[in-house]
C-alpha cells in the first residue's frame, strides 16, 4: 500500500512519519498557506527523512541477520543522542543573544 503524508513543516513530524513507514512525504509551497515551506526547507526536511529511513533500515536489517543486534541498537541510540545534543547545543548557542535580551528586559521591569 502506498501512503503519503503532506503539509510537513517540522523535522520531528517528518521523522515520526518515517518511523511510521510512510511511502512519501509532501510539502506545500503556496505562499497563502499557513503550512507553506520554502524549497530550501523542504529539501532539508527531505534529507532528514531519507537519513532516518536509511538508518532505521540498516539497523533492522542487521538485527534480522543477527549481527550484534544489541550492540547495533546501542550504537544507534548513542549516535541519535549525540545528534540531538548537537542540535540542542546549536539552538542554544544560536539563541543566546535573544535569551540575554529577554532576561535583561525581564529583570529591568519595575513592579
Amino acid at each position: 500500500m502506498f501512503v503519503k503524508f503532506c503539509g510537513f513543516t517540522r523535522e520531528r513530524d517528518v521523522e515520526a512519519a518515517a518511523d511510521l513507514g510512510v511511502s512519501a512525504v509532501g510539502f506545500i509551497f503556496h505562499p497563502a498557506s499557513k503550512r507553506c515551506v520554502t524549497p530550501e526547507r523542504a529539501a532539508l526536511l527531505g534529507k532528514i527523512t531519507q537519513a532516518a529511513i536509511t538508518a532505521f533500515g540498516v539497523v533492522v536489517a542487521l538485527q534480522e541477520i543477527g549481527i550484534a543486534a544489541e550492540f547495533i541498537g546501542n550504537v544507534f541510540i548513542v549516535v541519535l543522542s549525540a545528534f540531538c545534543f548537537g542540535l540542542a547545543l546549536a539552538f542554544a548557542l544560536g539563541s543566546k543573544d535573544i535569551v540575554k535580551k529577554w532576561l535583561e528586559e525581564v529583570t529591568q521591569k519595575k513592579p
